[in-house]
Order: structure tokens, then sequence, then C-alpha cells
């Protein structure tokens, strides 16, 4: 069982710090880089970037 809890732990660390990642680079860089650039298609609109934390909490 401690292989299952730690393969669990890992998965579920890897998912966190995938989210943390996303939602800083979103928030926090991507407002200086430039429109037209490719890199906005894998990203929500900026509106999101305070909807989606406050639904999140609920």
């Amino acid at each position: 069982m401690e292989l299952a809890d730690r393969a669990v732990g890992l998965l579920l660390s890897s998912i966190s710090l995938s989210i943390f990642t996303y939602y800083t680079f979103w928030v926090i860089i991507l407002p200086f880089v430039d429109s037209d650039h490719f890199i906005h298609k894998y990203f929500l609109p900026q509106d999101y970037a305070i909807l989606v934390p406050v639904f999140a909490g609920r």
C-alpha cells in the first residue's frame, strides 16, 4: 500500500505544480507578451484569470 500512496502523492504533486505553473505564466508573464504571439492560443482570455479562482474557491 505504501507504493500506491507514494504514486498518488506524486501524481497529485505533479498536477498541482502543472496548474500552478500554467496559472502563474498566464497571469504574470502573458500580459507582457505581444498579443499576436502564438503562445496566446494556449491560454484562456485574460478575463478568466480572476473568475477561475473565484469560482474554484466557492
